[in-house]
């Protein structure tokens, strides 16, 4: 028997039981799902974007987020969306596109006859990286959606005054038996009201929020049997050292990351300052029960189309799951504005990890234990590792990286 993952206990707010958790996989069926929620919604739709193209046309949306948006506040919804707003992303990150607010896209919002409120939240040097759907909350048939897609083509009146949404007074009525809870990242003085939760103290705020990270901590300090992680990112020092003990305790390891990152780990692999994270992966290695790997299509010959890891997901022991913005690295866990629902239900956990392990071995593993399953993707995709050397058919989609030579 595994220990149970510990709540987080330093966030605002507390694990909420009679939850129904449907977990998502891939962005063309979330956003299927979300346009639909959307479409039916009654009352109102409140969304978190971070980084959006104006121009993408969502799956089942009949049309882009706005064209989505408009409709919704066409049939007299309460519909509001926040965005980020960072006036030097140009230079800070050439090339990603947002929604900043400006003078162009104000005007370009009036011409559409928008009249749903929006409002832009500017976290200097940082990002609100936030992606969260809210459908008629608070009301019967609500529903929230939480993840880490950006909605751009790589995925798949003074708004900024307008009046703010009261803190909830009640909890919703139960949905079903998964607990739930919700971690975030907030820097400190960016926010100062303390209001508690419906069921909670109330939450000093002003000092910041780091929830997310001590839940990551938690878990992968308490998993006895797997851990299994698929992140865009793998930049944070405590979480590598937590993975180096669990992998100590015996635990199998797979950690799904981009087998071509941004260029930024590039940089910083030439970065002296980062070295020692480098040396925590590397060091990694050194178990036989780890697996880095990434993703990648065959296309023919020997030609495959490397697939980029944009989640931001994890499983322990088939037990306990989270999904939400948060990047394994220290920007997300202490800068960046991050939201993440973690889940305690066997059920769904389990399905969670049959489903990706469908999606990146072509295998079903419904009838293994969670500790075969992730032996098989070790041997899966250390296989495929040398199939791709050959210039032969992968089997699925995973092939063993090295960690030694990640982003080198």
């Amino acid at each position: 028997m595994s220990d149970p993952v510990p709540f987080a206990r330093s966030g605002a707010y507390p694990p909420r039981p009679g939850n129904a958790v449907r977990p998502l996989v891939d962005g063309e069926p979330a956003f299927r799902r979300i346009a639909a929620a959307v479409e039916s919604a009654r009352a109102s739709v409140w969304v978190t974007v971070a980084f959006v193209e104006r121009d993408l046309v969502l799956p089942g949306a009949r049309g882009t987020l706005f064209d989505l948006l408009d409709r919704a506040a066409a049939r007299g919804l309460d519909v509001r969306a926040l965005f980020w707003r960072e006036p030097e992303l140009g230079r800070l990150l050439p090339g990603a596109s947002h929604f900043a607010g400006g003078a162009e896209e104000r005007a370009w919002l009036a011409a559409r006859g928008t009249r749903w409120l929006a409002r832009w939240d500017h976290l200097p040097r940082y990002c609100h990286h936030q992606k969260s759907w809210l459908v008629d909350a608070g009301r019967p048939g609500e529903v929230a959606f939480v993840g880490g897609i950006n909605l751009d083509h790589g995925a798949w009146p003074d708004a900024e005054r307008a009046g703010r949404l009261p803190f909830p007074a009640a909890l919703s009525p139960p949905a079903g038996a998964t607990t739930v809870q919700i971690t975030r990242t907030v820097r400190g003085r960016r926010y100062r009201d303390p209001t508690a939760a419906p069921g909670a103290a109330p939450f000093p705020i002003e000092g910041g929020e780091r929830s997310v990270l001590e839940q990551y901590l938690a878990a992968v300090g308490a998993a006895r049997r797997t851990i299994y992680l698929e992140n865009q990112f793998l930049h944070a020092p405590e979480v590598l050292a937590a993975l180096d003990a669990a992998l100590g305790r015996g635990v199998e390891v797979v950690f799904v990351v981009p087998a071509v990152p941004m260029p930024e780990i590039g940089a910083a692999r030439r970065d002296p300052r980062a070295a020692a994270v480098f040396a925590q992966l590397e060091a990694l290695a050194r178990h036989p029960r780890f697996t880095l790997a990434g993703l990648a299509a065959w296309c023919g010959g020997a030609r495959y189309q490397d697939i980029y890891v944009h989640a931001k997901a994890a499983l322990v022991d088939d037990a306990w799951a989270t999904v939400g913005s948060t990047n394994v690295a220290n920007r997300s866990f202490y800068a960046d504005t991050e939201l993440n629902a973690s889940l305690w239900d066997e059920g769904t956990a389990r399905a969670l990890r049959v489903a990706l392990f469908g999606e990146h071995l072509d295998v079903d593993t419904a009838a293994l234990d969670a500790r075969a399953a992730l032996a098989l993707f070790r041997d899966v995709a250390r296989a495929n590792r040398e199939r791709r050397t050959r210039g032969e058919p992968l089997q699925g989609l995973a092939f063993a990286l090295e960690p030694a030579r990640y982003g080198a």
